[in-house]
C-alpha cells in the first residue's frame, strides 16, 4: 500500500492524496464525481437522492483505482469515537475562547452580549454541520479528506485548494502563537506564587520545551487522553475566577448598550465572540479520524452546548459582579486573594489545559510542515527524526512570534475577524453550494447565502477595527519583543 501511496504523490506532485485529477479538471477548478456504477444504480442513485430524472445532476466516470485504495486504506484506520473528538474540539477551542467573554460582554451590555454569545453558538453548530456535510457528500464519491484544504480544491481547484491552506494556516499558526504566549504568561504566574521571579521569556522557553516530546505523537487519535486532561483542567481556573469575583458588589451592569462602549469596542467584543467558538480549520482532520465520521454533527453539537454553557455562566457571573470593570478571566485568577499555593495551582492547570489544545493544533500543524519539507513513505520508526525536526521547527516559530508580539488580545481580534471568520463562516456555505447545491433544500440554500450575505461585509469592517486598536495600542504602549517585563 505504500507503493500506491507514493505513486499517488508523485502524481500530485507532492501536494495533497486527494488532488488526483486530469490537468483539464484542474484548469476548470471542478472536481469531477469519478465513480463507476450501472445504469441502474445510478437510476436509483437519483431517485434516493432527489436528483433531476434525466441524470443533470450525477456525472458518471471511472474511478481512480489508486485513489479507491487509499480510500479504502484510511477507512480501516479510523477508531476515534464522537466523544473523543467532542472533547478534542472543547479542548482545542474552549482554552483561549473563554478568556475574553466577561469584557467582551460588559463592552455590549447584556441584550446584545448574551444575544451574540447565544447566536455564535448556532452558528458554531451550523458551520461544524456544514463541514461534515461537505466531507459526507465527498465520501459519497469515494474521495478522501484529511484536511481543510481537500474541500477547498474539490470545490474550486488547486486556487481553492491554494487559498484555503493559506487561510487556514495563518490562522493555526497565530493561534498556536497565542496558545504559547498565554501559557507562558501564566507559567510566569507559577513561578512567582513561590516567591521567585523567572523572565517572561524564559517561560515561553520551558513551555516549548515541555511540548517537544508531547508533540511526538503523529496521529490526533494518540491524543485523546490530553485532550480529556486538558478539558478537566480548565475547572480550578474558573472557580478561583468565582471566588476573586464574589467578593464584589454588583457594579453597575446595563441592559443596553453601555454609554461608555462606542463603535470600536462593539466591534472588537463582537469578534471576541465570535473568536470562541473558532476551530473549524482542524474539523475535517478530525472527521478523518472518526469510526463513524456521520457522527460528527453530534460531536459538534454535544461540545458546543458545553461551551456555551460555560461562556454563558462565566459571562452572565462576571458582568453582573464586575459591571463594565470586568476583564480578562487571567487577570482575576492571577491576583487571587487566597494562598499563593491555591493561584499558583489555578495557573499550573491553565498551561495543562492550553498545552491540550497546543498539541492537537500543532500535531495538524506539523502534518503540513512535514509534507511541505520531508516526502516520506516510510513507517513510523522512518518517520521519528523528520518528524522531530519538523516539531522543532513549529515550536521554534511560534516561540519567536510570541516574544515578538506586543499583546495577545489584538492577535486574538485579528485572527477571529479575518482567518478565523471566513474558515467559519465564508467557507463551509461556499463549499456546500458548490458541491451539494443542486440537491439542498430551498431554505438551506437561503441560509448558506444569508450567512455569506452578512459575513462578506463583517470581515473588512473586523479586520480594519483589529488592526486600528493594535496600531493605537502600539502608540500609546510601545512596546519591546524578547523583554523580560
Amino acid at each position: 500500500m505504500d507503493g500506491l501511496r507514493e505513486r499517488l504523490l508523485d502524481d500530485q506532485g507532492g501536494e495533497s492524496t486527494t488532488d488526483n485529477t486530469t490537468d483539464n479538471n484542474k484548469s476548470s477548478g471542478i472536481q469531477p464525481f469519478r465513480v463507476s456504477v450501472s445504469d441502474s444504480e445510478a437510476s436509483s442513485r437519483r431517485k434516493s437522492s432527489g436528483a433531476r430524472a434525466d441524470g443533470g445532476d450525477d456525472v458518471v466516470e471511472e474511478h481512480d483505482p489508486i485513489a479507491d485504495a487509499l480510500f479504502d486504506e484510511h477507512n480501516a484506520k479510523r477508531s476515534v469515537p464522537w466523544q473523543s473528538i467532542s472533547c478534542m474540539i472543547v479542548a482545542v477551542i474552549l482554552g483561549l475562547g473563554v478568556l475574553g467573554l466577561p469584557k467582551a460582554v460588559a463592552q455590549l451590555g447584556w441584550v446584545l452580549g448574551m444575544f451574540f454569545l447565544l447566536i455564535s453558538g448556532v452558528g458554531a453548530v451550523y458551520s461544524g454541520v456544514t463541514i461534515a456535510n461537505v466531507v459526507g457528500e465527498l465520501h459519497g464519491r469515494r474521495r478522501l479528506v484529511q484536511s481543510y484544504s481537500d474541500l477547498g480544491f474539490a470545490s474550486f481547484g488547486v486556487r481553492g485548494r491554494n487559498m484555503v491552506k493559506t487561510v487556514q494556516y495563518i490562522f493555526l499558526g497565530g493561534v498556536l502563537v497565542a496558545v504559547q504566549y498565554v501559557s507562558s504568561q501564566s507559567l510566569r504566574q507559577v513561578v512567582r506564587g513561590s516567591g521567585r521571579s523567572i523572565c517572561v521569556v524564559s517561560c515561553n522557553l520551558i513551555v516549548a520545551a515541555a511540548m517537544v516530546p508531547l508533540m511526538q505523537i503523529q496521529h490526533l487519535k494518540e491524543a485523546v487522553w490530553m485532550a480529556a486532561l486538558g478539558v478537566l483542567m480548565i475547572v480550578l481556573p474558573l472557580l478561583l475566577f468565582f471566588s476573586e469575583i464574589s467578593h464584589a458588589e454588583e457594579n453597575g451592569s446595563q441592559a443596553g448598550f453601555p454609554s461608555q462602549s462606542g463603535f470600536n469596542e462593539f466591534a472588537s467584543s463582537l469578534t471576541s465572540i465570535v473568536f470562541a467558538y473558532q476551530g473549524q480549520t482542524i474539523f475535517p482532520e478530525l472527521i478523518s479520524h472518526m469510526a463513524r465520521p456521520a457522527d460528527f454533527p453530534r460531536a459538534v453539537k454535544v461540545s458546543t452546548a458545553f461551551m456555551t454553557l460555560v461562556y454563558g455562566i462565566v459571562s452572565i457571573v462576571g458582568y453582573y459582579l464586575m459591571g463594565g470593570d470586568a476583564l480578562f478571566i487571567t487577570t482575576y485568577v492571577d491576583h487571587y486573594k487566597g494562598t499563593a499555593s491555591i493561584t499558583s495551582a489555578g495557573n499550573c492547570m491553565l498551561v495543562i489545559h492550553l498545552m491540550a489544545g497546543y498539541l492537537i493544533n500543532g500535531n495538524v500543524m506539523n502534518h503540513v510542515v512535514f509534507a511541505g519539507i520531508f516526502r516520506s513513505s516510510g513507517g513510523h520508526m522512518e518517520r521519528r527524526l523528520p518528524w522531530l525536526c519538523t516539531t522543532l521547527i513549529t515550536l521554534s516559530v511560534s516561540f519567536l512570534l510570541s516574544n515578538a508580539i506586543p499583546n495577545v488580545d489584538s492577535l486574538i481580534d485579528i485572527l477571529g475577524a479575518t482567518c478565523g471568520c471566513a474558515l467559519t463562516f465564508v467557507f463551509p456555505p461556499l463549499f456546500a453550494l458548490r458541491l451539494i447545491g443542486p440537491r439542498l433544500t430551498r431554505t438551506m440554500r437561503f441560509v448558506h447565502m444569508g450567512v455569506l450575505a452578512i459575513m462578506l461585509p463583517f470581515i473588512p469592517l473586523g479586520t480594519y477595527v483589529s488592526f486600528k486598536e493594535l496600531i493605537d495600542g502600539l502608540r500609546d504602549s510601545p512596546t519591546t519583543p524578547f523583554k523580560c517585563g
